[in-house]
């Protein structure tokens, strides 16, 4: 098989062995750069030459062998195919040359051969070829002794006169220009002398060689010639490593391509080695543009042999495999000193910092005086293009040379933070244990790490001392105080730094931060909801941003706009996923659960809280646990899921309790525990919540709606008078002026009060409705429906009940549309409500109104409602008429069934705030 992308040459080749067999004999040169085909080539050539009847004789010149007098000539004229006769004749003329005077002029005569012998081998030559044409194939010419080169020109020079084809090759450009010139220049003055070219392949051609090689076209060619660029020894040499993989993997290099990378390196020449290897010391920091600086002297010939040949790329090594090899052999000293000087050329040269930082980094040290600034501003850079590896990196070596210092341990406490919160909150714990001997900036630094994992102890300890004079640093503490107090007020001491009274001037971010206490506390106001949307709108996702964008997202959710903050919750979570940012990812991840949860969207709430929980482990939280683990409860509730053992939830920190994620888990888990049955249990997580509220001052019923699912919960033990007036409470609370809170809350009055149910029921749905959370709105239209069909308004009850299964099958809510369906399906020609019908079936079956209520789970006063209403639909006078009615219209159901099935619907919630609980079966659940 021919050579790839080679015709031309072997075609003009093969015209000048006619013109060889015909009697006439040449000089061809094949000229390229190292390692690309032309011993190849060469060895081709010498295959047609044979099968066509010439004698062929060949040799190799080696750099080692360039003093050994007529090693070449040596070579070819010991080959087997040569007659012995003809061959010791030669091999004694060569014997027996001498020195002799060459003439100044003649620029061949450097290899001190006395003209007599050149003669003489030439007429033994032609001679032997008078009888058989004779082809000399010398491979490396730049490396044969001076002795030979003279007598090959010489030969070369009589070649026309006999059939004789002498076939060389030479690299171009040259490697050691002032050995080859001579040379290069004599053959050019020969008539007959032809110089053919041998390049790299072009990207077909590598496509070409690489079928052959793998057996298959390769499917990612342009990433195999972007590798090796159409060389061919680096291309079998990557085929070789990729042989394994098939011919649509992407090629990796391997050992092989290593060898095959210094094997051209060597085939460059001894100029070229030196050049090569500050190339890929300059590879690190791409700062190649300083080679003659570092080399202290300019490289042109060399980089154009090592362009020529592939290696190097717009004046770059092919790649970091290409440099790595390179460097390969080279003692690790030395290498490190390489960098070393290259790091200093580059620092004082003006280059950035990420690029000193990476020759630092390749040489291990950091001692220089200027090396620790380098690498920290080196980390901020790499972190603002979002490279955490080379960050952390340079963080390391800074503070491997200085061990203990403040600045390191917090800058890489805020690159770690970004995969492990953990692991940042180690960085600075021993900083928390001796916080006087830090700055003030670096304590408000300290503040903000511990504000995660650290203990209260630690948060207090870093709280002591007095506060900033610098004015900046004091508004950079007061920042992180009210990020404090908006998570756990108890832990910032009476008389520290603290924001006037309204929205302070200054950078929106900053306002952000500080609005979020205030409305935690009063609800906000509208300028509180314009400065959260104006740095959601212009403030770049960083390091040092990111707080204030998510206090932004949480004023406009706890001020009961979560229709505001879902969609800038989506774009800074999607560009936390563009960002490969595993801890901004799970922490938007959940915040986007909690308000779609808060937009009624339960399942899609839940599916987001487990997705954060997978995206950070559970001991990378912190606090911050709080939050997915609320959003699984509250869904797991709504949709009348499974119970707290099943949901496999990880166990929240100690200090959790103690903070305001602690109270959002505290108020899901008791609405979890009051869909479940649990009452007692879930009175006391209401209470404990609602305890710490108060005690803060972050009882915000728009944030947890505390009271009222503690009325319900009151409801379900029988204390009717407790929860009506919690629920009142909650209405009357000042930060109730949002649609949603509102209408929740006379939901929850509804159920207290029942004289006034239908109308505060009605009031709710129209404030749900206006506030888009769909599984709030569908309980409330569930038992609006129950309160109309109860006043004998069946249209509109009818309606009602149809709406509610309509949004409560919108909303994913089963458990609820599940017992909607039976409602409807109970509905008869008597217009009884499921309620009245189940009442109405106890009555009949000989129960007092005290024993309805406590089997229902309602009052007695409800009781007797439901009686009045069924005995006016039915016109029944009392209990004794009543069986017989409800006989006629009862169809073929039996009463114990309709009463089994009434007691299932009866004791599953409505969804949302709106849960009929079951009776507390175990008043032991710990509330932990």
């Amino acid at each position: 098989m021919n050579p790839v992308e080679r015709d031309t040459q072997l075609d003009r080749f093969a015209s000048l062995l006619d013109d060889c067999l015909d009697g006439s004999g040449g000089t061809l040169a094949l000229s390229g750069p190292a390692a690309c085909g032309k011993t190849e080539l060469l060895r081709a050539f010498g295959t047609v030459a044979e099968a066509r009847g010439a004698t062929l004789l060949t040799a190799t010149a080696r750099c080692s062998e360039r003093d050994v007098r007529f090693g070449v000539l040596d070579q070819l004229l010991r080959r087997p195919a040569l007659p012995r006769a003809v061959r010791t004749a030669a091999l004694a003329l060569l014997g027996a040359a001498d020195t002799a005077e060459p003439c100044a002029e003649d620029l061949p005569a450097t290899g001190r051969v006395p003209a007599r012998v050149d003669q003489d081998l030439w007429l033994l030559l032609h001679e032997l070829a008078a009888r058989t044409p004779l082809v000399l194939a010398v491979d490396d010419l730049q490396h044969a002794d001076p002795a030979s080169r003279q007598t090959l020109l010489h030969l070369a020079t009589c070649a026309p006169t006999a059939p004789v084809l002498l076939v060389v090759t030479e690299p171009d450009p040259p490697t050691d220009p002032g050995t080859d010139r001579d040379w290069r220049t004599a053959l050019l003055r020969l008539p007959h002398f032809t110089r053919l070219r041998v390049d790299r392949l072009t990207e077909h051609g590598t496509g070409q060689l690489l079928a052959g090689l793998l057996g298959a076209p390769a499917t990612r060619l342009p990433a195999w010639y972007r590798l090796t660029g159409g060389n061919p020894l680096l291309l079998r040499a990557l085929a070789e490593d990729c042989a394994g993989d098939g011919p649509a993997a992407e090629p990796v290099p391997g050992p092989a391509y290593a060898l095959a990378v210094r094997a051209c390196l060597s085939r460059a020449g001894a100029a070229a080695v030196e050049p090569a290897r500050a190339l890929a010391v300059l590879a690190e920091s791409g700062s190649t543009a300083l080679l003659p600086q570092l080399l202290g002297r300019p490289a042109r010939d060399a980089l154009a042999a090592l362009t020529a040949g592939g290696l190097v790329v717009d004046g770059r090594l092919r790649g970091t495999a290409a440099a790595r090899a390179v460097l390969d052999g080279l003692p690790e000293q030395e290498r490190a000193a390489r960098q070393l000087r290259a790091a200093r050329l580059v620092y004082e040269s003006g280059g950035a910092p990420e690029q000193v930082a990476a020759h630092l980094l390749a040489a291990g040290e950091a001692t220089e005086p200027w090396a620790r600034p380098v690498l920290l501003d080196a980390a901020r850079a790499a972190l603002r293009a979002d490279d955490h590896a080379f960050a952390e990196s340079c963080l390391a070596l800074a503070t491997a040379a200085a061990p203990g210092d403040a600045e390191l341990a917090l800058q890489r406490a805020v690159v770690r933070f970004r995969t492990d919160p953990q692991a940042a909150y180690r960085l600075v714990r021993p900083l928390a244990a001796a916080p006087a001997e830090l700055t003030e900036q670096h304590r408000t630094g300290l503040l903000r790490t511990l504000q995660w994992h650290g203990t209260e102890a630690e948060i207090s300890r870093a709280l002591t001392g007095p506060d900033p004079t610098d004015p900046a640093q004091r508004d950079e503490l007061t920042r992180a105080l009210e990020h404090l107090r908006a998570m756990a007020p108890h832990l910032v001491p009476p008389g520290r730094p603290a924001p006037p009274p309204g929205l302070p001037l200054g950078q929106p971010q900053q306002r952000s931060v500080l609005a979020l206490p205030r409305v935690l506390h009063t609800g906000g106001t509208p300028e509180d909801l314009r400065t959260a949307e104006l740095v959601l709108r212009t403030t770049p996702l960083e390091d040092a941003t990111y707080g204030a964008l998510q206090s932004a997202l949480y004023v406009l959710l706890y001020a009961d706009r979560a229709d505001l903050a879902e969609p800038w919750c989506t774009g800074l979570l999607r560009e936390a996923v563009q960002r490969r940012i595993p801890v901004w990812q799970a922490l938007l991840t959940a915040t986007l659960a909690e308000i779609v949860l808060r937009l009624g969207e339960v399942r899609a709430a839940e599916r987001y809280a487990r997705r954060a929980l997978a995206l950070l482990p559970p001991g990378g939280w912190g606090v911050w646990l709080g939050v997915p683990l609320a959003v699984l409860l509250l869904s797991s509730a709504a949709l009348g899921g499974a119970s707290e053992a099943e949901l496999r939830l990880p166990a929240p920190p100690e200090r959790l309790a103690r903070t305001r994620y602690g109270a959002q888990f505290l108020h899901a888990r008791g609405r979890h525990r009051l869909a479940a049955g649990a009452a007692d249990a879930a009175l006391e997580d209401f209470t404990r919540c609602g305890r710490l509220l108060e005690d803060w001052g972050l009882d915000l019923p728009s944030f947890l709606p505390w009271r009222s699912d503690a009325a319900r919960a009151l409801l379900a033990l029988r204390r009717p008078e407790q929860a009506r007036a919690l629920a009142l409470a909650q209405l009357d609370h000042p930060g109730v002026t949002r649609p949603r809170t509102r209408g929740l809350s006379l939901r929850a009055l509804a159920a207290c009060e029942p004289a006034r149910r239908l109308e505060l029921l009605q009031q709710a749905v129209e404030l749900l409705a206006e506030s888009g959370d769909r599984a709030e709105l569908a309980g409330a239209l569930a038992e609006s429906a129950e309160a109309q069909l109860e006043a004998g308004q069946r249209t509109a009850g009818r309606e009602s009940l149809g709406r509610a299964l309509a949004t409560a099958e919108e909303a994913g809510l089963a458990p609820l549309a599940a017992r909607l369906k039976e409602q409807v399906a109970e509905e008869d020609g008597s217009g009884l409500s499921a309620s009245e019908r189940r009442v109405a079936e106890l009555a009949v079956a000989g129960h007092s109104n005290r024993e309805i209520a406590e089997q229902l789970f309602i009052t007695v006063s409800t009781v007797e409602q439901h009686l009045t209403h069924t005995y006016r639909k039915l016109r029944v006078k009392g209990r004794a008429e009543l069986a017989r009615s409800l006989a006629a219209v009862g169809k073929a159901v039996p009463v114990s069934e309709r009463h089994a099935a009434g007691r299932r619907a009866a004791v599953r919630p409505t969804g949302g705030q709106g849960a009929v609980p079951r009776p507390s079966r175990s008043r032991s659940v710990s509330s932990a």
